[in-house]
């Protein structure tokens, strides 16, 4: 089958050739390496081998979508530019697809920490979720459309799973990107009609940037990502009111994260049975 490598960028020309120079390492050579430029400027040709696409409307879903109807190949492989992908990282994403049934892929999208972050967003599932990374386990698994999604910075999609001008959609406004959760949304669609699959082996690394964990920033993620994923499960019928929705939700939630505040500043229990 032929793999196109979509890399979709906005005008981070160093982050950008790192991400290319680990596609161009792969055991399985790609079929084509496609850049969508999103920058307002736009970039000059990277490298040879290399197509390049300009895409004027901006956010990161246009670009995505762009590299849909571009690619030349059966599977659209996305990687995100500050993520550098390992030498087998194209060969395990191609063995999924090796089965029929298979209209998605992706794997781990581990940190690579340009600066020490702060020690809470370290150790903090949550907030590393809202960083973009993820890590559903050491096993191949298909994906559970309820609780589970693959990340645009590692997701491989079998174009012929899509209907013609399906794509990615905007869930949410978020700083920078222009939107968030376009991801989920779509793996889990996938995951629905057909079968995702999760692949360990088929994971990258993902340059994490000093200004994406500042306590600011992170809140501004937070407020966004929840808010797309609390509209992708939200039903018509069990539409709230704004006063609803800060009385009862609001309040629950307040409640719920004062206490688990709380616990964390109380003195930890040393349960006796741990190492029994």
């Amino acid at each position: 089958m032929r793999l196109s490598v979509v890399i979709a960028t906005a005008g981070r020309r160093g982050l950008l050739d790192a991400c290319l120079d680990s596609v161009l390492a792969q055991t399985r050579r790609p079929d084509e390496i496609l850049v969508v430029d999103n920058s307002p400027a736009g970039l000059a040709v990277v490298a040879d081998g290399v197509r390049m696409v300009r895409e004027p409307q901006r956010g990161v879903v246009h670009a995505r979508n762009r590299g849909l109807r571009e690619a030349r190949g059966e599977i659209a492989v996305f990687l995100d530019d500050d993520c550098l992908a390992p030498p087998g990282w194209l060969a395990a994403l191609e063995e999924c697809f090796k089965d029929p049934a298979v209209a998605a892929a992706g794997g781990p999208a581990r940190p690579s920490w340009a600066s020490p972050p702060p020690e809470a967003v370290l150790h903090s599932p949550l907030a590393r979720s809202y960083l973009g990374l993820l890590d559903l386990g050491p096993n191949r698994k298909p994906l559970d459309p309820a609780r589970e999604h693959l990340v645009g910075a590692n997701l491989a999609i079998r174009l012929a799973a899509l209907a013609p001008g399906e794509g990615f959609i905007e869930i949410f406004p978020f700083p920078g990107t222009g939107s968030c959760a376009e991801d989920t949304e779509l793996s889990r669609r996938l995951a629905c009609r057909g079968l995702a699959l999760y692949e360990p082996a088929a994971w990258v690394s993902h340059r994490i940037l000093p200004e994406k964990y500042g306590w600011f920033q992170l809140a501004a993620r937070a407020f966004c990502i929840e808010a797309a994923n609390a509209r992708l499960r939200a039903l018509p019928e069990h539409r709230m009111s704004l006063f609803q929705l800060i009385v009862r939700e609001g309040s629950l939630n307040a409640s719920k994260s004062l206490g688990r505040l709380f616990g964390r500043w109380l003195s930890p229990v040393v349960d006796e049975t741990r190492d029994a």
